[in-house]
């Protein structure tokens, strides 16, 4: 069972942004996901990525536009990528631009990952995919991060950059015609990557105001949060371990959690707070993925699953599937 995923906060606010701009209601599709108004207000930075990207899926389809995820990407800024995007907007050049975008962009989401391919000619492959085979990317979770990045291309370097090519791993759409006004380029699909090119010319374009003060002093900020971000995970890792190995007859508290790891309740806190968690939602992800795990995996019956899981009732344990999945859990249970 995999760790608990999260993307910083500020990609869900784009998102709502955009669509409610499509003529969508934004508090309705926040309350569709469970996003709480505390998640989305900046006290905790970081959000589930399975509720962003459900998010995502739910925007479209209250918009009735297929092609919402590659507005949305139009609508993505330096700022709305947190601090890597202060950083990134202070870079020389646009091959800067993108390096710093391939390096740091694990901060912003345990998702999707950036990458800069460098080729022989000077120029360079822009990269995105997910490495996580269960729960990976969605097609409209592709557009978002290429259309996204290159509007923060134009935007870095106020020009009409287009591609050398676009590439994406998935076939041709029915609005297709969509892709190529965004990009300006020849576009090929159901290919092995999801990916644009870019010439040495290209990525030597310089960016509008770069300051290597400012830069300097935020990059030096970001290399803290990555350290942290590293030791939060591990963090987050050990809890989920305790959690997953000791769930019967009830769930760990906080204070037996922290017995265990040789450390205060309120030092555990803090931990988590820094990989942009909170001890609840730890246990909430480790029971969920546990749940639906031994749904699909196992023989076990709902009221065995229900009890190894710590529930006290079989209707709470419903109520749970239900919130997680919007299905009873014999009807999870027959889609393996």
């Amino acid at each position: 069972m995999a760790h608990q995923r999260m993307v910083v906060a500020s990609l869900s606010l784009a998102v709502l942004r955009a669509a409610e701009e499509a003529g969508v209601n934004r508090e309705r599709l926040s309350r569709a996901v469970g996003l709480s108004p505390e998640q989305l207000s900046g006290a905790a930075p970081r959000i589930p990525l399975r509720q962003h990207r459900a998010l995502v899926r739910e925007a479209v389809l209250e918009s009735g536009d297929p092609a919402l995820c590659l507005k949305m990407g139009l609508k993505v800024q330096g700022p709305t990528t947190d601090l890597v995007g202060h950083v990134a907007m202070h870079a020389p050049d646009l091959r800067a631009v993108f390096d710093y975008y391939s390096r740091y962009w694990r901060l912003m989401s345990d998702g999707i990952r950036v990458g800069a391919q460098p080729l022989a000619d000077g120029g360079a492959l822009v990269t995105v995919r997910d490495p996580e085979p269960v729960d990976g990317a969605s097609q409209c979770d592709y557009e978002l991060a290429l259309v996204g990045l290159l509007n923060i291309a134009r935007q870095a370097t106020d020009t009409n950059l287009r591609p050398q090519r676009a590439d994406f791993s998935y076939e041709a759409p029915a609005y297709a015609a969509a892709y190529h006004d965004i990009f300006g380029c020849p576009l090929n699909f159901a290919r092995p990557l999801t990916l644009m090119e870019f010439s040495r010319v290209q990525l030597q374009l310089p960016t509008l105001a770069p300051s290597a003060y400012l830069r300097d002093a935020l990059e030096s900020h970001l290399l803290e949060l990555s350290r942290n971000h590293r030791a939060g995970r591990e963090v987050v890792r050990r809890v989920r371990e305790i959690v997953l190995q000791d769930m019967s007859p009830r769930l760990p508290t906080l204070a037996q959690v922290a017995r265990i790891l040789a450390t205060s309740q309120r030092s555990l806190q803090r931990q988590l707070s820094r990989a942009g968690t909170t001890f609840s939602q730890v246990v909430e992800e480790a029971v969920r993925d546990s749940v639906l795990w031994s749904l699909q995996r196992t023989e076990l019956t709902s009221e065995e699953v229900a009890f190894r899981h710590g529930y006290a009732s079989l209707s709470a344990f419903v109520r749970a599937v239900r919130r997680w999945t919007g299905q009873t859990p014999s009807a999870y249970r027959r889609q393996r």
